[in-house]
Order: C-alpha cells, then structure tokens, then sequence
C-alpha cells in the first residue's frame, strides 16, 4: 500500500479500534479531543482516543532498508548521518522500485526510529471517524488503495466492435480481480487481518489470539493450543490522509 500512498490512489486508512466493545457493544461518534465513546456492558460510557488527530502529521511506516553493511545493528543504533550517506542508499517500499541487491535486510515499518522518520514521506491526517468496518461504501473502498483497471479491448479480433468490460477492482497484485470495489477491499482487509494474531500474557508468551475478518460469525476457535476470539465486521477508525509533498 506504500506504492499506493506514493501514487494518490489511497488517502483513507482504516485501524481497529483496540479493545472492542464487549458483546458487540455500541461506539459513537464524538469531535473534539476524543474521537469515538464506547458504551460498556455496566451502561456507562467511556472515551476512546484515537491514535491520530486531524491536523497531525505522521510518517508513513513503509518497509525500508540500508546498506548490507548496517544488518549487524538495530535500526536505533544507525545514526541519521549513516543513513543519508550515499552508501547507506536509503531505501523503502513507497518508491515504487525493486529493492537494490546491494542493500541488507528488509525492516518493517514499525521498527524505523524516530530519528530516521523524517526520511519518509509525511502524511497529514485529515479527519477521522469511528464506525463500523462494513458501513464502508464503493468510493471509500477504492480511496483505501485499490487498484483499477477496464478490459474493453483487450484480446477482442482486429476490425471487430469492442465488448464492453466492466471496470474491475483488486487490493494486490496476486488478487483475483472484482467488479465490486467492497469485495476487492473485502478480499484485501481479511489477507491482512483475518489472521489469528497472538496476545501475549504477563510471560510474554500467547496468551490467546484474535482476529478481525470482514465478515462471518463471532466465535471462538482454538489455533496452536490457545482460544482465538473472532470477531468479524470490527469497529474501526477511518483516517483520512493527504500526502505532504513541500
């Protein structure tokens, strides 16, 4: 999705909001400094903070790399001077190009410093709101990043009339492609959050795991010997971004 970013197609994110209400629960929408209240089984409401604010700006936390000569440190201990030296040959995935077989390990996003944040693109966050994941609309889904694509034409015999193809939707690159812009999101959302992910206990060890598919039936299921608590249709923030460019 950093290419996305990189290209104007995606300007909407959504985040689950973590924790869920208990038994479904009900979440409403607030401006001001607490974007979302959360009303608890007991009846009483509570606030929920989202992680962003409009007018915030953030770093997109795309994968990057360095120079194989950096792969023996932590990201912290690479110094910003190291980084923007010509050799160090800064790389992250939003370029739009193949990493360089010259650079070292691939480092996921969330492990960049905060020294080295100012190397990647800068997003301003626009507006944000809580609701539920399904209450997404077509033009909402194709602004989370989908790419397009209309057929009309292709593979059709010379000097015969085009058949007419509908315009066509996918989230990735190996998706099969979709008429409906939610379904292609549909397909996207649940490759990333349909996986069981482990909540770790005071051991820091899974304690148990979770998911958050689309859609589908809450329950409970056991992965690696452990309970994992689905929970389909999630209450999520949308976060509408613009990307800085000067």
């Amino acid at each position: 999705m950093a290419v996305a970013v990189m290209q104007g197609r995606k300007t909407v994110t959504r985040r689950i909001i973590n924790p869920q209400p208990e038994g479904g629960g009900i979440i409403r929408h607030l401006a001001g400094e607490f974007f979302a209240r959360q009303l608890s089984e007991d009846n009483r409401w509570c606030d929920i903070r989202s992680a962003y604010r409009p007018g915030e700006r953030v770093a997109m936390l795309a994968t990057w790399a360095v120079s194989k000569g950096f792969d023996h440190l932590k990201p912290r201990e690479i110094t910003l001077e190291e980084a923007t030296h010509p050799f160090a040959d800064f790389w992250h995935s939003g370029m739009g190009e193949p990493k360089s077989e010259y650079l070292g390990k691939s480092r996921p996003g969330r492990f960049l410093p905060d020294h080295l944040r100012g190397l990647m693109p800068i997003l301003e966050i626009v507006s944000v709101h809580a609701e539920r994941l399904q209450h997404i609309r077509d033009a909402d889904a194709i602004r989370e990043g989908l790419q397009e694509e209309n057929f009309t034409g292709w593979g059709d015999e010379p000097h015969l009339p085009h058949v007419p193809e509908p315009t066509v939707y996918r989230g990735f690159s190996d998706a099969e492609w979709e008429e409906s812009p939610i379904e292609a999101f549909r397909v996207l959302w649940n490759s990333i959050n349909a996986k069981p992910e482990p909540v770790l206990g005071e051991d820091g060890k899974p304690a148990h795991y979770v998911s958050y598919p689309f859609d589908g039936v809450a329950e409970i299921r056991i992965n690696r010997g452990k309970p994992c608590y689905v929970c389909p249709n999630p209450w999520v923030f949308r976060y509408e971004f613009r990307r800085i460019t000067a």
